[in-house]
């Protein structure tokens, strides 16, 4: 009979429709996660993945199953939470939020956390699928705001918008955008997945040029890419105020055009609120926005 670890294998290969990232999640593999996977499959005698050219989704039968797994976790950890608590002597903190948000804060919160508490190991788990902290094994997310959720508990902790980039070789070639309109000659760089981004509407500038997707060059599911893929010359892109600071080959484009506003919620269970380790890691995090003048 599977054990706890099968299930939640098989949850994760489920959220992100990937074998390869779920062992890099559970430090397994892809070996270890595909033969967890088939044993389920052999335990259960039917085919809960079908396996495409694209990658990995839930079968008819799989649906039926992740339901039942979903609030099978769920369960455990609320139990393990509420039971054990405060009472948790931990040295290890566990946190998940989308790639984006790693490289744009938490890099830096968990590098000087980790100067002043060296004996604390901090494990960071990226991923750009909807985040259920209750289904997962970490302390902390970092995430939009959840509505009506008496078991999970969130503060604020810093909005941002984004804005239009490009580089200035290809400013020269098409020419910079004088206004909204302009942006139909252009072409784009966009942020894929869209429906299973925890902030979603990643593709808002093309919502101003009409339904026409032609000019997207790129849809990338990596900030980082995307940057390089501008940098290049390939297209405009949209990105962070914060991140694009950094960026000195990206020039801003149409300077009073942004993103709606998106905002980023520290988010833990009310039943881990007590533990000192998640109680310090949070107030260090408020510290480093309310000293950072890029927030």
């Amino acid at each position: 009979m599977s054990d706890l670890l099968g299930y939640k294998i098989f949850y994760m290969v489920a959220k992100t429709n990937s074998i390869s990232k779920t062992a890099e999640i559970y430090n397994l593999s892809r070996t270890a996660v595909s033969k967890r996977i088939f044993q389920l499959e052999r335990e259960f005698r039917q085919k809960l993945f079908i396996r495409t050219n694209n990658g990995i989704c839930l079968a008819e039968s799989g649906k039926t199953l992740f339901s039942s797994v979903s609030e099978l976790i769920k369960n455990y950890n609320k139990v393990n939470n509420q039971f054990l608590g405060a009472q948790q002597e931990k040295n290890t903190l566990s946190i998940i939020t989308t790639h984006s948000l790693v490289t744009l804060v938490l890099s830096e919160v968990s590098a000087e956390f980790s100067r002043k508490h060296p004996d604390i190991k901090l494990k960071i788990i990226a991923q750009d699928e909807d985040i259920d902290l209750l289904s997962t094994d970490s302390d902390l997310s970092l995430q939009p705001k959840i509505l009506n959720h008496n078991e999970i508990r969130q503060e604020k902790f810093f909005q941002w918008e984004q804005g239009l980039y490009a580089s200035p070789e290809y400013l020269k070639q098409r020419g910079t955008p004088i206004n909204v309109s302009d942006l139909k000659k252009h072409q784009f760089i966009i942020f894929g997945n869209e429906e299973k981004y925890p902030y979603g509407l990643t593709s808002w500038p093309l919502m101003h040029i009409g339904k026409d997707r032609s000019n997207i060059v790129a849809e990338v599911n990596s900030v980082e890419a995307m940057i390089k893929l501008a940098e290049k010359g390939m297209g405009i892109t949209a990105l962070s105020q914060q991140r694009a600071l950094h960026q000195a080959n990206l020039v801003r484009v149409l300077p009073d055009f942004s993103s709606p506003t998106f905002e980023t919620y520290i988010t833990y269970s009310v039943f881990k609120k007590d533990i000192p380790l998640l109680k310090n890691f949070i107030q260090h995090m408020k510290a480093y926005i309310k000293d950072n003048d890029k927030f």
